[in-house]
């Protein structure tokens, strides 16, 4: 872990951004603009990182009811797009 986040994150109180995506694809109330939630989820990470936090957790809050694993496909592959987006 330390190789990926870098000796500094540990030794300071980090301070981490929570991305809560909107309703994604396989999920009851996805509402078909995946554009649109990529597009906040980047604007939500842009804002996080200019207000000088130290990382960022992306979560599929807008997902409700969650189920114990996500297993559509859709979702997880559209929770791996916005991610590997992010993290570009």
């Amino acid at each position: 872990m330390h190789e990926i986040l870098g000796e500094d994150f540990f030794r300071k109180k980090p301070v981490i951004g929570v991305i809560h995506l909107m309703p994604l694809p396989g999920s009851p109330k996805y509402e078909g603009s995946f554009e649109e939630i990529l597009e906040r989820a980047l604007n939500d990470a842009k804002n996080y990182i200019e207000g000088g936090v130290d990382a960022v957790i992306v979560e599929n809050f807008g997902d409700k009811p969650f189920a114990i694993r996500v297993r559509e496909a859709e979702t997880l592959a559209a929770i791996s797009i916005i991610s590997y987006t992010i993290k570009k």
